[in-house]
């Protein structure tokens, strides 16, 4: 009798707990490797009141440089992600747990960094308010990050640059102060 209300109580628990993750739309996106270039991510969720996760997968190259951002789209009255709930986290490796982006209104931002070469995932999460449903955009970009060689090419060439335009200035100066003026008449 016992062990037949044990096994009724764990059945109960196990019913109730699936029916809470059973309103959590998962979507799995993989975006392959985003080497310098721009995505557009986002998602349209036409259910009311449930939670969704949104994972994009994708690689990244040696030497880029990765930004994004994510925002909840206010589209219609009805149409909206709890503001408590919303949130975005970057996987990967060197990240530990993840990595949050910055809270700004109602749009998470990732500001530019270099990233380990290996795969990612950006996971976007919420709760659906709206009566209607909820929509979220962004963008996910990588570039690549300049090698030493290019900013030894750009500085010399500013100092090339700098040269000719401070040799210009002494030339026109020296033309200036050699000039005779001994013709005009300032009475």
């Amino acid at each position: 009798m016992k062990r037949t209300n044990f096994f009724t109580a764990l059945m109960a628990i196990g019913i109730g707990l699936s029916s809470i993750t059973a309103h959590a739309v998962t979507n799995t996106y993989n975006l392959g490797t985003i080497t310098n270039k721009s995505l557009s991510i986002g998602d349209t969720l036409l259910a009311a009141n449930g939670s969704f996760i949104d994972n994009f997968n994708f690689t990244i190259q040696p030497n880029e440089k990765f930004s994004a951002f994510v925002g909840d789209q206010d589209l219609l009255p009805n149409f909206e992600i709890g503001a408590n709930t919303f949130g975005a986290i970057l996987t990967g490796p060197g990240l530990g747990a993840g990595l949050s982006g910055t809270h700004v209104g109602d749009t998470f931002v990732f500001n530019p960094m270099s990233l380990a070469a290996g795969n990612y995932s950006l996971q976007v999460v919420g709760t659906i308010t709206g009566t209607t449903g909820a929509s979220f955009a962004g963008t996910m970009m990588a570039a690549p990050v300049p090698e030493p060689e290019t900013y030894s090419m750009l500085f010399a060439g500013l100092g090339v640059i700098g040269f000719i335009g401070r040799r210009r200035i002494s030339k026109s100066a020296a033309d200036f102060l050699s000039h005779d003026d001994s013709s005009l008449n300032f009475a």
